[in-house]
C-alpha cells in the first residue's frame, strides 16, 4: 500500500527459487523486527514521553514474531515448507495439517480466540488440499508440459459423475504451477535456509540483550508457568 496513492503490487512467479521465495517471505517480518528493536531500545530506558514508542515497538515484535512462527500459511511456516517438504506432497499435506492443529492449541494455551479461529478456518481447507496433494503424487516434478499434461489427464479421468468443469480443472492446475515448477532446494541450500530463518527469529534477541528485556520476559513466562503449576497442586 502507498500512502496516498492507494496502489496496491500483486506478483507472482511459479518457477520461483528457494533463495527468491525466502527473499520474498522475510521481506515483511524483518524489517518489523527491525523496527521493533529500534524502537525498543529507544524507549528504554526512558521517560514518560516514551510510551508511545514502546508501544509501537512491543507491537511490531508481537505482529512480526507471531508470523514467524513455524506454522503454514504464516511466513514462517512458509519458509519451513519450502526448504523442508519442497516436492514431497504427502509430507506436505501433513505439515499442513499439523499447523492447523497447532494454531488451534496455541490460541486454547494462550486463550486467544484469533488463534484458535485461524486453526480451524485453515483446517476447513484441508480435504481441498488432500485432494491437490493426491493429483501431485507420482507427477514427474521439472517436466515442463508433460507434468502439466499428466494433471489435466488426472483431472480429465477422476472417478465419479462430478469431475471439475473446464474453469475448475484450470484453477486447480494454476494453484499447483508452484509446486511443479519451482526448484527443489539442495541439502545446503535447506541447512543455509534454515540457519537464516533461525538467525532472524534471533534478531531481537541478540538486539535488545543488553536491554535486560529478554530476560525479563523470560523470567516473567517462567514465574507464570511456576504460579500456573502452584495453583495446580494446591
Amino acid at each position: 500500500m502507498l500512502p496516498f496513492l492507494g496502489a496496491v503490487a500483486i506478483g507472482r512467479k511459479d518457477d520461483a527459487g528457494p533463495w527468491q521465495k525466502l527473499a520474498v517471505l522475510l521481506a515483511g517480518p524483518l524489517p518489523g523486527l527491525l523496527l521493533a528493536v529500534i524502537a525498543l531500545r529507544l524507549a528504554m530506558p526512558g521517560p514518560d514521553e516514551h510510551r508511545l514508542l514502546l508501544s509501537i515497538g512491543i507491537m511490531a515484535l508481537v505482529i512480526n514474531y507471531f508470523n514467524l512462527l513455524p506454522f503454514s500459511p504464516l511466513d514462517g511456516g512458509q519458509i519451513v515448507d519450502n526448504f523442508l517438504f519442497a516436492h514431497r506432497p504427502r509430507l506436505r499435506f501433513a505439515f499442513l495439517a499439523a499447523s492447523a492443529m497447532a494454531l488451534v492449541a496455541v490460541g486454547l494455551a494462550v486463550d486467544s480466540v484469533a488463534f484458535a479461529a485461524l486453526g480451524f478456518i485453515f483446517s476447513l481447507a484441508l480435504p481441498a488440499v488432500w485432494r491437490r496433494t493426491r493429483l501431485l503424487v507420482g507427477i514427474p516434478y521439472h517436466a515442463g508440459d508433460d507434468a502439466v499434461r499428466a494433471i489435466l489427464t488426472r483431472l480429465h479421468e477422476s472417478p465419479g459423475p462430478r469431475w471439475p468443469a473446464f474453469a475448475q480443472r484450470m484453477q486447480i492446475l494454476r494453484t499447483l504451477l508452484p509446486s511443479l515448477r519451482g526448484r527443489s532446494p539442495r541439502l545446503v541450500e535447506t541447512l543455509a535456509g534454515l540457519a537464516i530463518y533461525g538467525a532472524v527469529i534471533a534478531l531481537p534477541v541478540v538486539g535488545l540483550w543488553s536491554t535486560g528485556l529478554p530476560q525479563q520476559a523470560y523470567a516473567q513466562v517462567v514465574g507464570q508457568t511456576t504460579a500456573s503449576d502452584d495453583d495446580d497442586y494446591d
